[in-house]
């Protein structure tokens, strides 16, 4: 694995457990053997077990606009993003709506993007996100190569993907080197 893209994971693990810890207060590790990213898997390809299982799983995505260009995306869960939106909005105990839970998974996002990105631009520098795209079932990746890393958080797990085959800067397109981070 190349320097840049151990850059990148880094950034994506101090942003998801900031945000995480931060709203949720829930600790974060990464996972790195199959225990909890078999949640996931058993979605993606062609043989999806259910339409019922597919749409346990919800999504955002938001992109990167500048000075990077690019997608993070997250997954989690149904019964996971009940506990988010419960612990981002006070709700007790018990179900919320959909429309809550794409709420605090975009909240989340928006949260986590802007910390990846502050993680690798100098401090003095602006960035700019778009707006998030919720939803549910597998996420419609089009072949877009990505990094996917998966986290426990407090016993549920999360994935999240740094989407694009790299990122580059919104004004030249030109892939990110190592003087443009920090």
């Amino acid at each position: 694995m190349n320097e840049k893209l151990n850059r990148f994971e880094s950034a994506l693990v101090e942003a998801i457990s900031r945000t995480m810890e931060g709203m949720a207060f829930t600790d974060i590790e990464v996972l790195k053997d199959q225990e909890g990213i078999d949640v996931f898997d058993q979605f993606e390809g062609k043989n999806k077990m259910s339409e019922l299982l597919d749409n346990s799983i919800m999504w955002a995505i938001l992109p990167l606009i500048n000075p990077l260009t690019g997608s993070i995306l997250i997954e989690v869960k149904y019964d996971y993003g009940q506990l988010i939106s419960q612990a981002l909005f006070g709700f007790e105990n018990g179900d919320t709506s959909e429309e809550i839970i794409f709420d605090a998974l975009a909240e989340s996002l928006n949260t986590i993007c802007g910390c990846f990105i502050k993680a690798l631009i100098p401090p003095d520098k602006e960035y700019e996100i778009g707006f998030p795209t919720t939803g549910k079932g597998e996420y419609p990746r089009n072949g877009n190569s990505g990094v996917t890393m998966y986290f426990n958080v407090g016993g549920n797990t999360m994935k999240a993907v740094i989407l694009g085959d790299d990122f580059q800067t919104a004004d030249t397109g030109d892939f990110i080197n190592q003087e443009m981070i920090k």
